[in-house]
């Protein structure tokens, strides 16, 4: 064994420096849990008792510093060494040797404690010490606000949440620190976590930097306070829980279908056990970076905030951060709990600078910094070399940056001796936070010689300590990301290299050595390959787009480029399918494509998988053809097309013939399959069950679809009782719904709304959660509920741009103005239902004659009337058009409406006659627009009727749900008593018109009646 690398306890100064030496030991010891170290120093004594040598608690206090100044016990110095060397799998005959150099040291600092006089040394860089902070300057408003929330922490004992936006080195990072030192004061525990710019692809990064030392040493209890499940889904994120996932105890706990939701509520729930009496702070920086899953964790934990004295605080840039998580915070926050950091005016930049700089010096720099502080701070440090011209942040360098301020922080790193220069960019290269000895690694420099090189980093400012263990940060992430770009690109290739043979050395888990495998696999590399594969495996359930980014790495290093060979097709289907859940469309379709043609003839389980995921995505861009092509071809060349594999194909050309106005030929499919099979598992009985209604509704076997509905009802709350909540097919589940709202079943389908968008947000489904989201709409505007409506519709449009599927813009985008069409906003009705239109193009299917119907609807309640009767004529242009009957009715109703405006009896009446053909008769709703249609159509030949017709239908309206619709009836009923000279029947319709409809928000309504009731005195 070489002992050159093993850090030594020699020349350390006091306790702490002591103690700093013992943790970068177990950094070259391979960073071995407490657990396996205690398991390592444990010896049998007579009689077969077993002495714990290593109690975890005390060696993590130990280890974080807690116990400083006094040095640790020598009892636990020797068994901590040993146990380390034998991590490291040192000889046992070498063993003693080193401990005994150990314990020497110990020695020589017991008795300089002891002796008189002794005076403390000044501390080093390797002691925790960093250079003293600049007063901060300004930021009295964000201060205030951080005040105010800490104290609402303390009274209410209920989470909160804050969001810090700025601009790069615009200040975010050090109101963080403020904020840190305020809740410290405060007694409260802070827990800080900041994302990389070059570990973006590490699984909820910003998490496990902030609580992976908090969890050291406390396996035992987070088993026994969220469970065993729970501590097996953490330990496959945290390092510090790794130890779990070889537990052999834990090895049958079952995790449940879908972990990723597990481990977002397990980590909810971990926050609230750490808050403990003071309440918990934890700071997340530079969010902006974060994964899609560290952004959904963040946006579960924003809608489903933890119980307690729970304060999360989020830093970011507005320009690089997702767009719906910029959203969620500000739907949720509040303006008042999102800090807009700014950069300096020039009072704040002439107090930051200090009274050293001149007037015109610091005008200069004010100008050429733009008032941001770091620019400001660089600028000042190059002295009379910084530029003259004034604003340079549009002349950019690949950081980013301005060139005047890459320019003063390159010349801060001229000035280093070669050693430095090269530990630095070998920091860079290691992560956002650091220790010796992977730097050491990096740079293939021995230990020595790297701390010195960081003593002389720290000395001009360029990294700071990170808390205790020795373990540093750059100053800034902008100085790292500087000095990363300045190594080449080679040298970086053989840097991560040299770290993910190192950790393969020392036994770490193969989720820390992914990410550096990942930067310098080789072309080729089958161990390279393996890696990959196995760490997207691990963390696929808990961070699928990560694991997305690993196989698409490991698909790029494969040797072969056919697609049939080796492992290719397995893992190209893996990522069509990952790539999928997270609306990666494009991405998904390609790599179903590529799997598909890889896949051999005779597979036909993962053929039927590859052509659903293509075939689905396909359709969400909007190629429903090719998809149903695809899977009618698939089909005639199976073997077995009602075998299990085949089945959800079968399902999706189901859905297809619906979406294309065929439902003789949906029922076709259907019937040949059973209503259940032996073989079937929950999620495929509920994909058979739930599209069942709708396609009886569709044929109008009405009596069937009612009965379908109450079985699917009853399968989806067995899986329910049973746990089941994260097997089930939130897509499917969406037809179930829809009928629901069709037939007048709404406690139903917001009950299951409920349900699935719950779902559907926890466990990260964003197209499952849009399809919701936008039936949600649906159900809002109908039930009347139009205030909250109007959030869930702009958040529906909102994901389905984001997802990029032409299909679900375009539900969405209807849905959104039928809404705001009911609320009165007229104007934004239309330009929804232009958008619509302009994305359906000329397709008939379902989801683009909703464009259609929207459009109709804007235009007529905008007074449009001559151009909403030709929409109307567009909706209902032939009888094969795939329109359904909830749409059709209220197109007549409408359009009755627009033709008795207009004068046109004949035409009126003709619409109301259709309304009444068209209708089913068992759904009680639908009575109440062919009423309201012939009161219409009666207006002007027989006021009386009308009236009575429009009262009917406003009462039906009422005991349905129905709040918009039964105003407008109101509205009618008061018209047509008007019109017969019974002016204290029409007050008393005008009278219930502005109850209901200010009630539920139909704004134009309202107004409406409110000035026809003034009108009557």
């Amino acid at each position: 064994m070489d002992f050159a690398e093993m850090p030594s306890a020699v020349g350390a100064e006091d306790a702490a420096a002591y103690v700093e030496r013992l943790g970068r030991l177990r950094i070259w010891a391979g960073r071995p849990s407490l657990r396996r170290l205690a398991t390592l120093s444990r010896t049998t004594v007579h009689g077969g008792h077993v002495v714990d040598q290593l109690p975890r608690s005390t060696l993590s206090e130990v280890l974080n510093g807690k116990r400083l100044p006094q040095l640790p016990k020598m009892e636990l110095v020797e068994a901590f060494v040993a146990a380390c060397l034998r991590a490291r799998n040192v000889r046992p005959d070498a063993i003693d040797g080193v401990v005994d150099r150990w314990l020497a040291e110990w020695w020589r600092l017991e008795e300089s404690a002891r002796s008189p006089g002794v005076r403390d040394r000044p501390p080093t860089a390797l002691n925790g010490r960093g250079p003293a902070a600049r007063p901060l300057v300004g930021r009295t408003e964000a201060l205030r606000g951080f005040a105010a929330v800490l104290d609402e922490l303390a009274v209410t004992r209920t989470s909160r949440c804050l969001a810090l936006v700025g601009d790069p080195g615009v200040g975010k990072t050090r109101l963080l620190d403020e904020l840190a030192a305020m809740a410290a004061r405060r007694n409260a525990t802070v827990l800080r976590g900041r994302v990389g710019e070059f570990e973006q692809e590490l699984p909820l990064a910003a998490m496990v930097d902030a609580l992976d030392d908090r969890l050291e040493g406390r396996q035992a209890w987070v088993r026994n306070r969220l469970g065993a499940a729970s501590l097996r889904l953490l330990a496959t994120l945290f390092p510090s829980l790794s130890d779990a996932i070889g537990d052999d105890a834990l090895a049958e706990v079952d995790l449940g279908a879908s972990a990723r939701f597990r481990v977002y509520r397990a980590i909810r729930r971990l926050l609230e056990e750490l808050s403990g009496p003071s309440g918990l702070v934890l700071l997340l920086d530079d969010v902006h970076w974060a994964d899609n899953d560290s952004s959904e964790l963040l946006a579960h934990l924003l809608r489903r905030p933890p119980r307690g004295p729970v304060l999360i605080a989020v830093a970011y840039r507005p320009v690089q951060v997702s767009a719906g998580l910029a959203a969620l915070v500000g739907e949720r926050l509040g303006a008042g709990r999102v800090v807009a950091v700014r950069p300096f005016t020039a009072a704040e930049s002439r107090d930051f600078l200090g009274p050293k700089v001149g007037r015109e010096q610091h005008r200069r720099l004010h100008e050429a910094s733009g008032g941001v502080p770091l620019y400001l701070e660089a600028l000042a440090r190059m002295g009379d070399a910084a530029p003259v011209a004034s604003r340079v942040e549009t002349v950019l360098e690949p950081t980013g940056l301005p060139r005047a301020v890459t320019a003063a922080l390159e010349l801060e790193l001229d000035g280093m001796s070669p050693d430095a220069a090269l530990v630095a960019r070998a920091a860079a290269i290691v992560a956002d936070e650091f220790d010796v000895t992977l730097v050491a690694v990096a740079a293939a420099l021995d230990e020595g010689a790297v701390v010195a090189a960081l003593d002389e980093l720290a000395a001009r400012d360029l990294i700071r300590p990170a808390g205790s263990g020795g373990r540093f940060r750059f100053r800034h992430p902008v100085v790292r990301s500087v000095v990363y770009h300045r190594a080449a690109p080679a040298w970086r290739l053989s840097a991560h290299g040299r770290i993910a043979a190192h950790l393969e050395r020392v036994g770490a888990p193969v989720t820390a050595r992914a990410h550096h495998v990942a930067r310098s696999g080789r072309f080729g590399d089958k161990a390279a390959i393996a890696t990959l594969t196995e760490a997207s495996g691990v963390i696929a359930e808990n961070a699928p787009a990560s694991a997305a980014h690993l196989l698409c790495r490991a698909l790029e290093l494969m040797e072969s480029r056919r697609a049939d060979t080796g492992p290719r097709p397995t893992l190209l289907l893996r990522l069509a399918e990952l790539q999928m859940s997270v609306g990666r469309l494009t991405d998904g379709r390609d790599a179903a494509r590529s799997a598909l043609l890889a896949l051999p003839a005779d597979d036909r389980v993962r053929r039927a998988q590859a052509l659903f995921v293509l075939a689905m995505s396909e359709r969400l861009l909007g190629r429903p053809d090719e998809g149903r092509h695809m899977l009618l071809a698939a089909l005639r060349h199976s073997g077995d097309r009602q075998a299990d594999a085949n089945v959800p194909c079968q399902l999706r050309l189901v859905a297809d013939e619906l979406f294309r106005g065929e439902p003789k030929a949906a029922q076709a499919i259907l019937r040949t399959l059973p209503e259940n099979a032996p073989s079937w598992d929950t999620r495929l009985r509920l994909d058979v069950a739930s599209i069942r209604p709708m396609a009886a509704f569709a044929a109008r076997r009405l009596d069937d679809a009612v009965r379908h509905i109450d079985a699917a009802d009853r399968l989806l709350a067995e899986a329910v009782a049973a746990c089941e909540r994260e097997r089930l097919p939130l897509k499917s589940l969406s037809w179930l719904i829809w009928t629901e709202l069709f037939t007048g079943r709404f406690d139903g389908a917001q009950r299951h709304l409920d349900l699935c968008l719950s779902i559907a947000r926890d466990t990260g489904q964003t197209l499952a959660e849009t399809v919701m989201l936008a039936a949600m709409t649906r159900a809002y505007t109908i039930l009347g509920r139009l205030p909250e409506g109007a959030v869930v519709a702009e958040e529906a449009t909102r994901l389905a741009d984001g997802a990029g599927s032409r299909q679900l813009r375009v539900i969405a985008l209807a849905q959104q103005s039928l809404l705001t069409s009911a609320a009165g906003a007229h104007d934004a009705a239309l330009r929804h239902a232009g958008r619509a239109m302009a994305e359906a193009g000329d397709s008939v299917e379902w989801w683009a004659m909703q464009a259609r119907y929207a459009r109709a609807t804007a235009l007529i309640h905008a007074g449009l009337l001559e151009r909403g009767i030709e929409a109307v004529g567009s909706v209902h242009g032939g009888d094969r058009l795939p329109v359904d009957q909830a749409s059709m009715l209220a197109c007549c109703e409408l359009a009755a409406y627009a033709e008795a405006e207009r004068g046109r009896r004949a035409a009126a009446l003709r619409w109301a006659e259709r309304a009444d053909r068209c209708a089913h008769r068992r759904f009680a709703a639908n009575a109440g627009f062919v009423r309201l249609a012939g009161a219409h159509a009666l207006r002007d030949t027989a006021p009386v009727a009308s009236a009575l017709h429009a009262r009917d239908a406003a009462e039906i309206f009422a005991a349905t749900g129905l709040r918009v619709e039964s105003g407008r009836a109101r509205l009618r009923a008061a018209t047509g008593h008007l019109d017969a000279g019974e002016t204290a029947r029409a007050r008393e319709e005008l009278s219930r018109a502005v109850e209901v409809t200010g009630a539920c928000g139909a704004l134009g309504l309202h107004a409406e009646a409110l000035r026809r009731l003034a009108a009557l005195g």
